[in-house]
């Protein structure tokens, strides 16, 4: 057993939410340099332990960057990160990235000299509150700016060099232990014979730069982990689900567009971006706690893109989710109303939604392995089933993929012979 395999990992997956700004709406297409690295010298990596709070450790890795290059760095208080969970659903262990930044924007943050109360929930959150009101205005003089959401490789590459560093999410395979000093390259989760190789859990860390090979990673456990706390993420490791056909969210990146400190502004990358703030009354708005949207003083009814994310507004204006049929297809919309794609599983059954969001019906080749989703039904085929009178075994634990079993004598097509 590796001895990482006892540190914390801790990061809760994020539901998107239909006001996060969208890294993608503020930048051109100017071209960025072929590698990349922000300057991290004279920053202490980060070591959370055995505690569940690697969320923290890589947005206050991410605040001392900025603290750095104003020539004012300083030890962030990560304790304090932990425990403020006033804007987040999560109040167990771990962290999930939205309330985490938010907390940060809103209720600013500390040096770990004025707050080292290193807890693990729910002691954390019992000291933070105890504490809060001591310490509320001074914390107002460590703030980050604007958080974003980055969905493609070439967002990540522009927040990095624009803004230092970008928070990144990722679950973590049995292999991810595997990463030396002498070999720092993350390896792609492994599959054998239809069974995906064990999760041990979500984890956030920063991603610092980029090479030819993919993104520069700062771990938080200690410079003995790859090469001094650092290691290259494939970008291969971005797209692995949709490539291999499995419905894993493996990948979340945020970024951080500045860092106030005593209320100015520290430089951490180019100018400040302007974020994407509807006008007047118009974007999204709750009514009766269902989400709604206005345009030029509008309701929406109907398909809407926002942010480069597609939404439904019913005809009573309410935002749809669940299963959508429109024009003789099926979509589903998750809970947050994000039109879905990929692979999906509800009440039990797995379907797949191609990139327009259609659910796919009959024989589907995905990832090099065929699937079979019922006609008019979607659900995935699993188990033995009979198909134009011919016999077929699609693994359960796979969730549906057909493949040859040495059980099992088929022909060419996988059917039992």
């Amino acid at each position: 057993m590796s001895e990482y395999e006892k540190r914390g990992l801790g990061l809760i997956q994020t539901e998107l939410d239909p006001r996060d700004y969208v890294f993608g709406a503020t930048y051109g297409a100017e071209t960025l340099p072929e590698s990349y690295q922000t300057d991290i010298s004279g920053i202490k990596v980060h070591d959370q332990g055995e505690y569940q709070n690697c969320g923290t450790h890589a947005l206050s890795a991410h605040v001392e960057i900025g603290l750095k290059k104003a020539g004012k760095y300083q030890k962030v208080s990560f304790p304090w990160y932990y425990g403020n969970r006033r804007y987040s659903e999560n109040k167990g262990e771990g962290t999930e990235a939205r309330g985490l930044l938010k907390a940060a924007q809103k209720d600013g943050g500390l040096y770990l000299t004025d707050y080292p109360y290193e807890e693990e929930v729910p002691k954390a959150i019992e000291t933070f509150e105890k504490y809060f009101e001591s310490f509320k205005t001074k914390a107002q003089n460590i703030r980050i700016k604007n958080y974003y959401q980055c969905n493609t490789v070439d967002e990540v590459k522009r927040a990095v060099y624009y803004y230092g560093s970008v928070l990144v999410g990722t679950i973590v395979f049995k292999s991810f232990y595997e990463i030396t000093a002498q070999n720092p390259i993350m390896p792609e989760p492994r599959i054998d014979g239809g069974s995906l190789e064990p999760m041990a859990g979500g984890h956030m860390m920063l991603i610092v730069g980029w090479n030819k090979q993919g993104f520069t990673v700062l771990n938080s456990w200690g410079e003995g982990f790859g090469k001094k706390g650092l290691f290259t993420m494939p970008y291969s490791i971005v797209d692995w689900s949709a490539r291999q056909g499995f419905p894993l969210p493996l990948f979340e990146a945020w970024a951080v567009d500045g860092v106030y400190l005593d209320g100015k502004l520290l430089e951490t990358g180019a100018n400040p971006v302007t974020p994407p703030t509807p006008s007047g009354n118009d974007g999204w708005y709750k009514q009766n706690g269902k989400w709604r949207y206005r345009e030029n003083g509008k309701d929406v009814v109907g398909w809407k893109k926002v942010n480069g994310v597609w939404y439904y507004l019913q005809s009573d204006g309410y935002m749809k989710t669940g299963w959508l049929k429109d024009k003789g297809k099926w979509y589903f919309l998750k809970a947050n109303g994000a039109m879905a794609t990929g692979w999906i599983k509800d009440k039990g059954e797995w379907y797949y939604l191609d990139s327009t969001g259609a659910m796919l019906e009959d024989w589907k080749e995905i990832g090099g392995r065929w699937y079979y989703f019922e006609p008019k039904v979607g659900k995935a085929a699993r188990g033995f089933r009979t198909i134009a009178g011919k016999d077929y075994y699609f693994f359960e634990e796979s969730f549906g993929d057909l493949k040859e079993c040495q059980m099992l004598q088929t022909d060419s097509s996988g059917a039992i012979i």
